[in-house]
């Protein structure tokens, strides 16, 4: 009331003094003063917490408010009035109480009297991240009848406030299922695409292709080592080869392959596809068994050559019956050489070798001939 008082006296000077310098004319009073205010008793804010949210404009992202500020005495409110944030990298705020989301956390946007700064009141602003994307890995799938496969989903960015995802469970699902963890189950053979959306609100969504084709038809290869070590049958594909394991043992045999039938009339050939079931027949030979000793055979008549001449050297292997490979060596091929397999000794010059003739199924027996050779 003081004020209003104080104003009153200024209005009634100003027209006592305009009657003191024009008495004779007529009084036109015509009074303008500025607006005066009453200073702020208190401020509120209409709206005490809220959040705001990074992301897409189009998908839910809501980035800035203006905040609403009630101030008392209405005849109080052109005061003016600071607006401040405790958190700037969270939150700003315009000088209009317009508030701006930085990146996410938390900020306390102040509103106080700019002549009396316990005059306040403050806002609770909570800025989160919304989904802008997400990343499916595979893009697409195909899968066979009764098979399951696992659709990883990735949201970004990385510091999104919810993560989490939802499949959507409007699809076909006589072609494929998917769970909540993104299994997916083959059904039946077609396509179907998969969508997943974003939990948080911003509508964020990707989809998998699935192409379920019908499971293979799986025959067995079996394998009949008749008689040899044992060998793991094997499943095949329609249409696929089989793998040629590894040859089976047999004492007193050598393995000779895999054979179409158990007489043994043709040879399987592993670059065949398979489309039925097989069987498998291993062939085997009879192995010699090694020899206990070599000898000179007694049909050899001399040891003696001449340079630029020929000899065959002879031996017997023993016993009869025993594995007669065997191979030959000279210890000086300067002086003679010999032919490694069948013997055959050539003098070159005069001088002496030795001739060694070896088992080949056992490298320990062996028979050595001293070849002299003479001008």
């Amino acid at each position: 009331m003081k004020k209003r008082g104080f104003s009153f006296f200024v209005i009634l000077s100003m027209v006592a003094a305009q009657l003191f310098l024009y008495p004779s004319s007529t009084l036109l009073l015509n009074v303008s003063a500025a607006t005066v205010t009453d200073p702020i008793a208190t401020i509120s804010l209409v709206t005490t917490s809220t959040t705001l949210k990074l992301g897409n404009a189009y998908h839910g992202a809501v980035p800035k408010q203006k905040l609403v500020v009630n101030i008392t005495p209405t005849s109080a409110v052109n005061n003016p009035v600071v607006w401040t944030s405790d958190n700037p990298d969270v939150a700003t705020v315009a000088a209009d109480g317009t508030v701006t989301a930085v990146s996410p956390g938390n900020a306390n946007i102040t509103v106080a009297s700019a002549a009396d700064s316990s005059k306040k009141a403050t806002c609770a602003v909570t800025v989160i991240q919304l989904v802008t994307g997400i990343t499916l890995d595979p893009t697409a799938m195909t899968l066979t009848v009764g098979s399951s496969a696992v659709i990883a989903a990735v949201v970004s960015p990385p510091n999104a406030e919810n993560k989490s995802v939802n499949w959507n469970n409007n699809y076909d699902k006589s072609v494929a299922t998917v769970d909540s963890s993104g299994t997916v189950t083959a059904v039946a053979p077609g396509t179907v695409n998969l969508y997943v959306f974003s939990s948080d609100g911003s509508n964020i969504y990707v989809y998998c292709t699935v192409t379920v084709i019908p499971a293979p038809i799986i025959y067995t290869v079996t394998f009949d080592s008749q008689g040899g070590s044992a060998v793991d049958s094997a499943t095949v594909n329609q249409g696929d080869i089989a793998v040629q394991p590894t040859d089976p043992t047999k004492t007193g045999y050598s393995f000779m392959g895999w054979y179409t039938d158990a007489s043994l009339s043709a040879l399987w050939d592993f670059s065949t596809p398979i489309n039925s079931d097989v069987t498998l027949y291993a062939g085997w030979d009879n192995v010699l068994p090694p020899p206990t000793s070599i000898t000179m055979s007694t049909a050899q008549t001399t040891l003696n050559m001449k340079v630029g001449t020929k000899l065959q050297l002879l031996i017997d292997v023993n016993p009869v019956g025993s594995d007669s490979r065997v191979t030959w060596t000279s210890s000086n091929p300067a002086v003679a050489t010999v032919d490694p397999v069948t013997g055959l000794v050539t003098a070159l010059k005069t001088g002496s070798v030795r001739v060694t003739v070896t088992s080949v199924a056992d490298p320990t027996v062996s028979y050595i001939f001293l070849v002299i050779i003479n001008a």
